[in-house]
């Protein structure tokens, strides 16, 4: 997707009401070859970040009411929700065929119409209005926006509206931003019943859907997330999805896993486990049931007998991907837990990662390109650790509002209480060396998260919210960051133009914070915006008056960061001081002596040009003396 404009009609933390924020870009056209973030700079407290978050919590609302109308059934919006006011603008590819139906302007229903993408990716724009303790207006337009057309939004058709929202919005920070993430986890919960509904409705085929077009393309599909997160956790999941379904290297070309390798120097997955805790559905004990199905099999073939006589307690359409990592391990152990009430079992799936693993991971989870396929099954099996919390802190997160930390109202599961737990994950480095997950650095893990996330997240119409990706980074590797972007984007279109398949040009958004001057250096002048809050404490933003591409850091730091020295406070205070007092000789001598203490700077060169000018005009003063 491309974002083109953004209008807030209430105020959303300290964003004011009427703030307004144009993205002015050409969109993305077949010929272009750049990643070109929306970079958002300032310093600490200037208001940046919200502008990430509002956008996330507008993502989230909009996604409540999808699944609403999927449901037939409104999710209540809590009061902040409510109050929220806006008015967003972006281009949407149109990569399917697509029926919309429209309102004329009285809102009666006219027609429906169809869209099929012909040859390359045609573009929709779209215009979402919502007005405070309203529900939205959606408008669709192509070509012209004065041309745009009120989509339909009866009961029936409500659910259809999810075809104008972004495939993916993937949220990303640093870790001290912690409310970027709450629309993120609470959208979690809603998931989960979505879950649940589903395989309600899949299992149960009583249950009437809400309309035929539902019944075609959900009865037998389970609908994936559209808000992702990544924390510790997701991360785990990506980094063996992306290793386990991307190839090393395809006929000497250097590959999305070659690019992120020539920065953190990891070479390949090596092994991990998975560990899974069900409840068994009935009475009967488990050791029963492991010898109903036959003293003389596996721990592998008797788990998969189990889930085939439905014994454990997870959503039926998950079943499958269970016997598919059955399928895929190496060896399997199966443990009876014992309990008050029912009996649980813990399994353990161990891999041990080869080029025949990797087959086989790609024959179960939709070949080469099934990496988004295999994290997605993963993500969906970890959201039943919810479960565990009790039904009055899941009522109270969903009810909770835009300010509050959710992370802070969830109770951290042990490892050994969780349903689905990724652990063990063992790496092999470029020069051989062994190193576990959790070994790694905090740079690698961030560098990992994000250029992992775009290397995974290869579907269109992708929104990437990024605060601070670049927080661990090293100098190095901060300077990389936006080339190593580009080098996975164009890497997929390369997959793509590869493929059997019609042309397809990949139309995703990043948005990012960032203090690095490094990541500005990369970046379109027109796709930078300085945010500042003026006397009233409101937030304002406003456009470099220096071309940013390919400057200078120095002066990137000066005009941007209002930075003018080279070098930190302690030292230039230091070297200050020696300015003062110099009255004799002596005194320049003593200077000199003492600055040769600092390292090279360009303001150790002003200090010695200063003393060389000192020095001469005491020496004029001596000689007139004399």
């Amino acid at each position: 997707m491309t974002l083109k404009e953004l209008k807030l009609t209430s105020r959303f933390r300290s964003l004011p009401a009427g703030f307004r924020i144009e993205f002015n870009r050409p969109a993305l056209s077949p010929d272009s070859r750049k990643v070109q973030p929306l970079c958002l700079v300032g310093s600490n407290g200037s208001g940046k970040s919200n502008l990430l978050q509002v956008l996330a919590n507008i993502f989230y609302y909009l996604e409540t009411f999808a699944i609403s109308g999927s449901r037939n059934a409104l999710i209540a919006p809590t009061e902040s929700e409510s109050q929220l006011g806006f008015v967003i603008h972006y281009l949407m590819p149109v990569v399917a065929s697509t029926h919309l139906s429209y309102l004329d302007p009285r809102g009666e229903r006219m027609y429906e119409e169809e869209v099929t993408r012909m040859r390359g990716t045609e573009l929709r724009g779209v215009i979402i209005t919502k007005e405070v303790q309203k529900d939205p207006v959606f408008e669709f337009y192509y070509g012209d926006p004065m041309s745009r057309k009120i989509f339909g939004m009866n009961d029936t058709e409500k659910c259809m509206f999810g075809r104008l929202l972004p495939n993916r919005v993937v949220g990303y920070s640093s870790g001290s931003n912690e409310i970027l993430s709450n629309p993120f986890v609470k959208m979690d919960f809603y998931y989960l019943e979505e879950l649940r509904r589903k395989t309600a409705e899949i299992s149960n085929p009583t249950i009437p859907q809400n309309n035929p077009e539902q019944q075609s393309s959900e009865k037998h599909a389970l609908t994936v997330n559209r808000l992702f997160y990544l924390d510790y956790h997701s991360n785990a999941m990506m980094v063996i999805a992306n290793f386990l379904m991307k190839r090393v290297s395809v006929a000497g070309e250097k590959t999305e896993l070659d690019i992120i390798n020539s920065i953190v120097n990891v070479q390949d997955l090596i092994s991990f486990r998975i560990r899974l805790r069900f409840y068994v559905r009935n009475q009967i004990p488990l050791s029963e049931l492991l010898k109903t199905v036959g003293e003389t099999l596996t721990a592998k073939e008797k788990l998969k007998a189990l889930i085939l006589m439905r014994p454990i307690s997870i959503p039926s359409e998950l079943e499958e991907t269970v016997l598919a990592l059955v399928n895929c391990s190496t060896t399997v152990n199966v443990i009876p837990i014992p309990t008050n009430q029912e009996e649980e079992a813990s399994y353990e799936l161990d891999y041990v990662v080869d080029e025949e693993m990797k087959k086989a991971f790609r024959d179960h989870f939709k070949g080469d390109r099934g990496a988004i396929y295999l994290f997605e099954k993963l993500y969906l099996l970890n959201l039943l650790n919810i479960e565990n919390y009790p039904d009055s802190l899941k009522e109270s997160v969903k009810a909770s509002s835009f300010s509050q930390n959710i992370y802070d109202m969830l109770p951290r599961l042990p490892a050994e209480e969780r349903v689905f737990y990724v652990d063990d994950i063992r790496l092999r480095k470029n020069n051989g060396a062994e190193v576990g997950y959790r070994q790694l650095s905090d740079g690698e893990h961030q560098y990992l998260q994000v250029a992992g996330s775009l290397m995974l997240m290869d579907e269109n119409a992708t929104l990437f919210l990024l605060d601070e990706p670049e927080t661990h980074f090293n100098p190095e590797w901060r300077s990389r960051l936006v080339q190593t972007l580009n080098q996975i984007h164009d890497r997929k279109k390369e997959l793509e133009s590869h493929a059997d398949r019609e042309q397809f040009e990949l139309v995703q958004d990043i948005l990012l914070t960032t203090h690095s001057p490094f990541i500005l250096s990369d970046s379109e002048q027109e796709n930078v915006y300085i945010f500042t809050r003026d006397g009233s404490n409101e937030v304002r933003w406003k456009k470099p008056e220096i071309n940013t591409y390919g400057t200078s850091v120095n002066r990137l730091m000066e005009t941007i960061f209002n930075k003018r020295e080279t070098i930190s406070a302690m030292s230039l205070a230091e070297l200050n001081e020696l300015k003062k007092n110099i009255v004799t000789l002596e005194d320049v001598q003593n200077a000199k002596e003492e600055s040769r203490k600092l390292g090279e700077s360009l303001e150790k060169v002003h200090l010695f040009n200063y003393l060389i000018t000192r020095q001469k005009e005491i020496e004029m003063q001596n000689s007139g003396l004399k």
